[in-house]
């Protein structure tokens, strides 16, 4: 009887898976300018350098999320909720400011890149504008609109990622619509020594697709890194996306079909300066307050049994992790959490501590 890393391999082998003035800066201050990763996309594809009207409203042409860069170095505080803030943002609607939102530092990034940037916030429908209002100590910053962009054209079927007893569905970046225009970052690749998760701490779009492609927007262009962050991304019905581009072949995150033990995932961004040989997946959604729905978390159970299969992995063990790329090194769980790695609330602070149950239910399907 073949074991469950011998059926999954087997299958995988056949090609399955297949801002305003503020009290702590003026928005006068110089921007920030990210470095490009793999050479800067075409300018004009930014929503950053925009200027507020004589009403202290900054109206971009067309957006449906913000965010805000900032420079390395800035200071935090925390708010009355308990969490990092950096400042706040409130959107124009039929003419009248909504209430205010706070903006969260991200703590993502690829290697020697720093977390320069708040999470995007999404804008409500029908929105014409927003300012920004940035905490004393952040420094020059710069606001940023972003818009998702169109639907994917190519309506293909999705890959398929068998498992024994289970399949998952993975829209690949075509399916989600990628603009692959964008993306300048090259791929190269690093052994797999572990796992990390995290949640995209925004709120969804209906359109689940759209709010991969303001993420992918948002990590290509205005923070300059090329491409997306993220290995995979899971939405609250279950549904994985293919993230960050891995070749033309049918694999994601790998540069073929792996072998056990030896498998080898393109370097992304997600957690900075421990990225080499780290596959990020993403639940897209905020779980500071909620938890990720049923259908998402089981989604993740098998993405990263999978995952663990493919790679050797012992989804309930410790990695000494030592970066390929440089010197970064750290102990952490071999299935992490985004907070295991850096100073974040990732992956939210009610889903965080259940880690140890996925954990658990991960080694029960790996056997």
């Amino acid at each position: 009887m073949p074991t469950r890393r011998e059926m999954l391999t087997a299958a995988l082998s056949v090609g399955a898976w297949m801002v305003v003035g503020s009290p702590g800066a003026a928005f006068a201050a110089a921007p920030v300018t990210a470095a490009p990763i793999g050479g800067a996309p075409d300018a004009q594809t930014s929503g950053t350098g925009l200027e507020p009207d004589s009403d202290a409203v900054i109206r971009p042409e067309a957006f449906d999320h913000v965010g805000v860069l900032f420079p390395a170095d800035a200071g935090t505080r925390i708010d009355e909720s308990g969490r990092t803030t950096i400042g706040r943002v409130r959107f124009e609607t039929n003419g009248r400011l909504g209430p205010w939102q706070a903006l969260r530092p991200s703590a993502e990034a690829p290697d020697h890149v720093p977390a320069s940037a708040s999470d995007l916030v999404l804008a409500p429908s029908g929105a014409t504008g927003f300012q920004v209002e940035i905490d004393d100590g952040v420094g020059p910053f710069e606001p940023v609109a972003v818009l998702a962009g169109p639907a994917a054209a190519d309506t293909s079927a999705p890959r398929l990622l068998p498992m024994p007893g289970a399949t998952l569905q993975a829209i690949s970046r075509a399916g989600w619509g990628a603009d692959e225009s964008l993306r300048t970052w090259p791929a190269t690749f690093n052994p797999v020594q572990c796992l990390t998760v995290h949640h995209s701490a925004i709120e969804l779009e209906a359109d689940r697709t759209a709010s991969v492609r303001a993420i992918y927007r948002f990590h290509a262009v205005d923070r300059a890194w090329g491409d997306l962050g993220y290995h995979l991304l899971i939405d609250p019905e279950g549904q994985v996306y293919e993230g960050r581009f891995s070749g033309s072949d049918t694999m994601p995150v790998f540069d073929g079909i792996p072998s056990v033990g030896a498998a080898r995932s393109v370097l992304a961004g997600h957690v900075g300066s421990h990225n080499a040989g780290n596959i990020g997946v993403c639940l897209l959604g905020d779980f500071t307050v909620e938890p990720p729905a049923e259908a998402a978390v089981d989604a993740l159970v098998e993405t990263l049994a999978a995952l663990c299969l493919l790679c050797g992995l012992d989804p309930t063990g410790t990695t000494h992790y030592a970066s390929p790329t440089g010197d970064a090194s750290r102990t952490v769980p071999t299935i992490s959490g985004h907070r295991d790695w850096s100073v974040t609330q990732c992956p939210g602070d009610v889903f965080a501590p259940t880690l140890d149950e996925i954990r658990t239910r991960v080694a029960a399907l790996v056997g």
